[in-house]
């Protein structure tokens, strides 16, 4: 490793480098207490109620599927509406829905355990998500103003 240093000097770097690749990583609670303070950054988001779904609301509440057909459901605010319908590939899950208003507003999906990811949504405020493997997951809305509305988890 060239620093352009003195032989000494890059002897020491040479050494606090093996030093810090060897070190264990963070011990397994400070792991555990940062992951349950990540989850406070969105305490102040506004929660977007769920409205609809039609697992609960459909024609035929209260009786089994087999499993095909489409998940409907509707998320609100006084500032947001979140529509999804979920549908089944296989063992995947597609879902496609709008936002509205889609102006100067952003949209992204956090799924359980995971970062949020950005959706692309469309000038009419469409947004898809293909191929998910079964789990949790919600929509998180950033509108003008920096303001966040974030969805209850659902699963698939």
């Amino acid at each position: 490793m060239e620093h352009g240093g003195t032989p000494p000097l890059d002897a020491a770097l040479q050494a606090l480098g093996a030093a810090l690749q060897a070190a264990d990583g963070p011990p397994p609670e400070a792991l555990s207490q940062a992951k349950a303070l990540f989850t406070w950054r969105t305490i102040d988001a506004e929660l977007a109620e769920l409205t609809y779904d039609s697992l609960v609301q459909g024609e035929l509440a209260g009786v089994r599927s087999d499993g095909a057909g489409a998940r409907t459901l509707t998320f609100e605010t006084a500032a947001v509406v979140i529509d999804a319908e979920v549908t089944t590939a296989g063992d995947r899950f597609d879902v496609i829905g709008s936002l509205s208003p889609a102006d100067g507003a952003t949209l992204a999906v956090q799924r359980a355990g995971q970062d949020e990811q950005p959706l692309t949504v469309d000038d009419l405020g469409r947004f898809r998500l293909d191929g998910l493997e079964r789990g949790t997951l919600r929509f998180v809305v950033r509108v003008g103003g920096g303001a966040s509305v974030v969805t209850d988890w659902f699963g698939l």
